[in-house]
C-alpha cells in the first residue's frame, strides 16, 4: 500500500511537470504539442485521483 502511494504521487508529479513544461515552452501552433499537453494533464489528473485513493487506503490500514 505504501509503494502504491509513492508510485501514484511520483507519477502525478512527473506528468504534471511535463504538462506545465509543454504549456510554457512548446509552440501551441503545432497540434502535437497541444495533444501532448492535454494527454499529460489527463494522466496527471488520473494519478492525482489514484494518489487520493492510495493515501486513503494507507491511512485506513494504519489507523485500524
Amino acid at each position: 500500500m505504501a509503494l502504491n502511494t509513492v508510485v501514484s504521487i511520483g507519477a502525478f508529479v512527473a506528468f504534471e511537470y511535463s504538462a506545465v513544461y509543454a504549456y510554457l515552452n512548446l509552440s501551441p501552433a503545432e497540434s502535437i504539442h497541444v495533444a501532448f499537453f492535454w494527454i499529460n494533464q489527463l494522466l496527471s489528473l488520473l494519478f492525482f485521483f489514484s494518489a487520493y485513493l492510495a493515501t486513503k487506503t494507507l491511512r485506513g490500514a494504519i489507523v485500524n
